[in-house]
């Protein structure tokens, strides 16, 4: 066989495995390494403005008020209209808006959550 399938790749002796690592680590080392961005740049956390994606509230925005698990969290929006209920976050599209609740606002009323949205405007 006269051409390598390859194309211009290094020959490698089977017989002398040292030398297939070392060509190896040398084409490693030769290129530059880029870090990876990030692929997720907004995390679900309690006072995560959210918008509604799927029923009667579609399009709407709400506030996470409490995470009940790993699949639904308990949203309210006191400017919008919806009213204190559990979503999935399929249902949910993230925002990059973070509104400060404080720790205890899943179990506190309207009131606390409506506060710290307009402290947020200001």
């Amino acid at each position: 066989m006269d051409t390598e399938p390859w194309g211009d790749l290094p020959s490698i002796d089977p017989e002398n495995s040292s030398n297939a690592i070392s060509v190896h680590c040398d084409t490693i080392h030769d290129q530059e390494h880029q870090p990876r961005p990030l692929t997720f740049q907004r995390v679900v956390e309690v006072g995560r403005v959210v918008m509604v994606n799927y029923g009667p509230d579609a399009g709407k925005l709400a506030v996470i008020v409490d995470i009940i698990d790993h699949n639904r969290a308990l949203v309210e929006g006191p400017t919008t209209g919806i009213a204190r209920g559990a979503y999935a976050f399929r249902r949910l599209t993230l925002t990059p808006l973070v509104v400060k609740v404080p720790r205890n606002a899943g179990q506190a009323r309207r009131e606390i959550v409506n506060k710290a949205v307009k402290a947020t405007k200001a």
